[in-house]
């Protein structure tokens, strides 16, 4: 308001007045030179690290921005995905939110891991389930319990089909937790030469001598990698899940030593039908339902994956690799007793095997028919198999020697013409 040959503020109506001015006042207006407490850190914050130094902190920024969306990426391409605008992705990170009952937080993994903590049905058992404890000798071996890798020559009449199709087990880690005894806190050492009496339901680390192959139509259950050499005689430390499919093989195996949990129960049951609810409400034709679907996926393979990583959970809460490898290993054991089962009753085994896809040959071009198994275990769903793609087979005799491990999933065509 001009008050003689001078402009003043009239914060307020009285002083509006006060000058003989009409109209509705500014409001109270902030310090000319604004935030000096904010000025006042950021100067002091440039001359610290001065020319060169900014410099630095600018090229480590963008540095530490590169690693967290190479980090983010997976995640991301699914949620973006159709090239979704920033409202589509808003949505679609709701509806995430909404069909596993938490929020994306930092990662998909890291999301997967808070969710387990979160549906502990109380403070108390959360302490006494994810509270990090020192992990024993076994646990700290990362390829304990490996995927199957393995291949054969085919035979017979297997050289006269012309396909080869690969099935692809939906969520097999995911199903792998369910139903699943877990030990709590920390377990018991059985030395060697201490009375040792195997229990199926006893989660636990088992070190025998192992017995020598017998099988040549499916992967061995205690030797995933397909070693070329004798694997006789040797010491090794397997998980519960492991000795108990190898003893419905047939094998009898010499427990020299142990470590059990006495204290022990199904405490990821809740989590894994949360994921799985998720998974299924979301397998629709809606776009977003898809996307979602997607980032489902790497919220538990990726959250179970970061139970047992010393690098970003040793010492955290939920950090328990001894769980992982009983994951690892009944998912691998359920993969083996399907194929076994298939085998049993229809003669038709497998020529490779590679993680969670299992490889027949056929001379029918529709992967459905194809499919020598039960109709039942035929599809999308939770432990079902579905197409992953075919390839002729004599183009494909390559990758199926007999020796070393498998390595022409990447040669395979996606669709069926």
């Amino acid at each position: 308001v001009k008050d003689g040959d001078k402009w003043r503020v009239a914060e307020d109506s009285g002083a509006l007045k006060s000058l003989g001015a009409d109209g509705t006042p500014l409001g109270r207006l902030k310090a000319f030179h604004g935030q000096m407490g904010m000025f006042t850190r950021a100067l002091a914050y440039i001359m610290s690290h001065g020319a060169d130094g900014l410099k630095q902190v600018a090229e480590d920024a963008v540095l530490s921005a590169n690693y967290v969306m190479a980090a983010l990426q997976d995640d991301f391409t699914a949620l973006c995905a159709g090239d979704a605008d920033s409202a589509t992705i808003a949505r679609r990170l709701q509806r995430y939110a909404e069909m596993i009952g938490k929020p994306y937080a930092v990662s998909a993994a890291v999301t997967g891991i808070d969710l387990m903590l979160d549906l502990a049905p109380s403070k108390e058992k959360r302490l006494e389930r994810f509270t990090p404890h020192t992990p024993v000798g076994p646990a700290e071996i990362a390829t304990l319990e490996a995927d199957i890798n393995w291949q054969r020559k085919p035979v017979g009449e297997e050289l006269e089909h012309t396909y080869v199709h690969a099935f692809d087990r939906g969520g097999s880690y995911l199903a792998g937790v369910s139903g699943q005894r877990y030990g709590i806190g920390e377990p018991r050492y059985l030395p060697e030469g201490s009375r040792i009496e195997f229990r199926s339901t006893t989660p636990g680390y088992w070190r025998v001598v192992l017995p020598e192959r017998r099988e040549w139509l499916h992967p061995n259950p205690i030797d995933p990698f397909n070693r070329d050499g004798e694997i006789a005689g040797m010491k090794s430390w397997l998980t519960t899940a492991t000795l108990t499919i190898a003893q419905e093989l047939g094998y009898e195996l010499e427990i020299v030593e142990a470590y059990v949990w006495d204290n022990h129960g199904r405490i990821l049951d809740s989590w894994a039908e949360r994921i799985a609810e998720a998974r299924a409400a979301l397998d629709t034709a809606d776009p977003d339902d898809q996307a979602v679907r997607e980032l489902v996926k790497p919220t538990y393979t990726r959250g179970l994956g970061r139970m047992a990583s010393f690098e970003h959970m040793k010492g955290r809460p939920g950090f328990a690799p001894e769980r992982y490898h009983l994951i690892q290993a009944r998912s691998r054991a359920n993969i083996i007793r399907r194929i076994v089962q298939i085998g049993t009753e229809m003669g038709r085994w497998p020529v490779a095997v590679k993680q969670d896809t299992i490889l027949y040959t056929s001379n029918e071009i529709d992967p459905e028919k194809a499919w020598p198994g039960r109709p039942r275990d035929f599809g999308r769903g939770l432990g079902q198999y579905k197409p992953e793609g075919f390839a002729f087979l004599n183009e494909h005799l390559q990758f199926l020697t007999g020796e070393g491990r498998y390595d022409g999933k990447d040669h395979l065509d996606l669709e069926v013409f």
